[in-house]
């Protein structure tokens, strides 16, 4: 498979929105791989998870797409005893990319539509059910990659628009409680694969120019975006898709590069590349305490996914269940210490959506 978002092995369907959306969002090209099946009994559905999000043990969001006859958007929820698939308004062809909550009555979901303009896809959860949401509408389309909410009155989206056609650049825009806004934003011919706020003055936004790909940084101060400089190894691809908050002067931002895993962490001062073996990181997530989580796959011509902790000095692999070794991640959230969520899909010919829980002593494979 070939340059997608959220990992490099989903259905098909992932790949056509990549393709037609133009410069890749995520994810660099990874050879293809073999496949195996997961024979563990599981809360699954055909089709694949992208991203998740959690505001207490009793609201967890996670969205993808569906794998079965005409995909569509995938929602689904956990209310602290188990996970179902919830309504949402029927669009055919699509596929959500990122997901964010404020509280359990305000959520925002985001991805795009695989038709004429390829429009932009803004869902929002009200606490009671989830409604289409009407977006600045591009003349050559755009897609959204990247999610997150601060209030019911302050989120933003972030993801690639088209400028001309053919061409395409950053994308920002805002929530005011009312509509989105289109705001300025560095980068031109920039592609943001991943937002995080902490307040409505603290934001980071992650991703990568087109060519040659560099890896990319802006931060929001309550009043403007600016370009932070980040690390890009020397290679081919350097590619951000995950960023997390961990305090006022902490951030982790996750990738790859052509040559393996990139991570980098922002000290107050610069960004600094922290080294860790293995292929390729798609997701973050900063937990109480200091520690935090990502996820992504060991090895790019692998089946196998990776689970990596920071325990506050250092970056450890984790063991992953052996029945759900094979697949790969691409969302985490991390509410606690003694909670977090892992989500993704199995191998590229199963397609099937994978969740994993962490309890605060292992993970285990989440059952309906």
């Amino acid at each position: 498979m070939v340059d997608r978002v959220k990992g490099p092995s989903y259905m098909a369907l992932v790949v056509i929105f990549l393709l037609a959306a133009g410069p890749v969002s995520s994810f660099g090209t990874v050879p293809a791989r073999a496949s195996q099946p997961l024979s563990a009994p599981r809360f699954s559905l055909p089709g694949y998870l992208n991203s998740v999000a959690a505001t207490s043990p009793s609201n967890v969001w996670a969205v993808g797409g569906t794998g079965a006859g005409i995909p569509e958007a995938l929602i689904i929820h956990w209310n602290g005893k188990k996970w179902a698939r919830q309504p949402t308004p029927v669009i055919k062809w699509s596929s959500l990319r990122a997901v964010a909550a404020s509280s359990a009555s305000d959520a925002w979901a985001v991805g795009a539509v695989n038709v004429a303009n390829l429009p932009m896809l803004i869902l929002h959860w009200n606490g009671k059910r989830w409604r289409r949401v009407p977006t600045p509408f591009p003349r050559y389309g755009g897609s959204l990659y990247g999610v997150a909410a601060v209030s019911p009155t302050d989120a933003w989206a972030v993801g690639q628009v088209a400028v001309a056609a053919g061409v395409f650049s950053t994308l920002i825009l805002h929530w005011n409680g009312k509509a989105w806004r289109h705001v300025r934003s560095p980068g031109a011919g920039f592609t943001l694969n991943s937002i995080a706020a902490a307040s409505a003055t603290l934001a980071w936004a992650v991703g990568n120019s087109a060519f040659p790909r560099r890896s990319f940084t802006a931060r929001w101060n309550g009043r403007t975006w600016k370009h932070v400089k980040s690390p890009s190894p020397a290679g081919l691809t350097n590619i951000l898709s995950g960023v997390a908050i961990a305090g006022k002067d902490s951030a982790w931002a996750v990738g790859w590069h052509d040559q393996g895993q990139l991570v980098l962490h922002w000290n107050g001062k610069a960004w600094r590349r922290v080294h860790i073996s293995g292929a390729a990181l798609f997701g973050v997530a900063a937990a109480p305490g200091g520690t935090a989580w990502a996820v992504g796959q060991a090895t790019f011509d692998s089946i196998y996914l990776r689970i990596e902790k920071y325990n506050g000095k250092i970056w450890q692999r984790v063991t992953v269940p052996a029945s759900a070794r094979i697949g790969e991640l691409g969302g985490i959230a991390a509410p606690s210490r003694t909670s977090a969520w892992a989500v993704g899909t199995t191998d590229q010919n199963t397609s099937r959506t994978l969740i994993l829980h962490w309890n605060g002593r292992s993970w285990a494979v989440a059952r309906q």
